[in-house]
């Protein structure tokens, strides 16, 4: 009912809900000591009320200290906040619980940028960038490159933001290929006859979404965070 009536635009009655739910999560909680239903509520509060959020990570924390997540979400509700020196604090408490989670390197790497703290900001980026195939890896060449950009080393960071557009665009491409695909076998059915699929018009069509123009107001999906595994897109695991 909480997440609904949010969703709704309607917080003001939405929230009380969601807290009467996380008084109960953090209730089994104690009990349990299991904190991953509690991780998750705190993670969908502080998307939209980071304030509500940060109480629920810092009960969380009065049940597990060492959580690498209740640390995590503390220090982007802080961050969103704008109480930044704080959230530097839980950022580093993350990162040394969890110092192979990209996520939490990437959001302490770009707090350091933004406190000013560059040099460091840029060696945790590069070492995100230089692990092959990490989930994260347009997010840390993007921020990466904004650093060099401030640093004025711009061709390097040209490098490394045309390398996190390319990392972007090719799921958009293949999202787009699907949707089209998806669009021309309904259009077939509805003529009661899959042999129309194979005539150059559809085909023509289904390519032509393929390759889309150059300039597209599209969201990148890579970008966010949330996943069932509770807060992040890499796997962030539950402690």
């Amino acid at each position: 009912m909480g997440q609904s009536l949010c969703q709704l635009n309607r917080p003001n009655e939405g929230i009380p809900f969601l807290d009467k739910a996380g008084k109960v999560l953090l209730k089994e909680a104690k009990l349990t000591r299991e904190t991953k239903y509690p991780l998750d509520l705190a993670y969908q509060l502080f998307i939209g009320i980071a304030k509500e959020a940060l109480i629920l990570a810092n009960a969380i924390l009065g049940i597990d200290a060492d959580s690498a997540n209740a640390n995590y979400i503390a220090s982007l509700s802080l961050q969103a906040l704008n109480r930044l020196p704080e959230a530097y604090s839980f950022a580093i408490r993350a990162v040394k619980l969890a110092p192979s989670e990209s996520n939490a390197i990437i959001h302490l790497a770009a707090l350091e940028s933004k406190l000013g703290n560059l040099v460091d900001a840029r060696e945790r980026l590069e070492f995100v960038v230089s692990k092959l195939g990490d989930a994260n890896a347009a997010r840390a060449n993007l921020e990466l490159g904004v650093i060099l950009d401030k640093e004025g080393e711009f061709d390097l960071a040209f490098k490394h933001l045309t390398e996190a557009g390319k990392i972007i665009w090719m799921p958009l491409q293949f999202a787009r290929w699907i949707k089209a695909l998806c669009i021309a076998i309904l259009v077939n059915t509805k003529r009661h006859s899959m042999r129309n699929f194979y005539n150059p018009a559809p085909i023509g069509w289904l390519m032509m979404a393929y390759h889309p123009g150059v300039f597209n107001c599209f969201t990148a999906p890579a970008l966010h965070l949330r996943t069932n595994s509770c807060c992040t897109q890499s796997g962030f695991k539950q402690r």
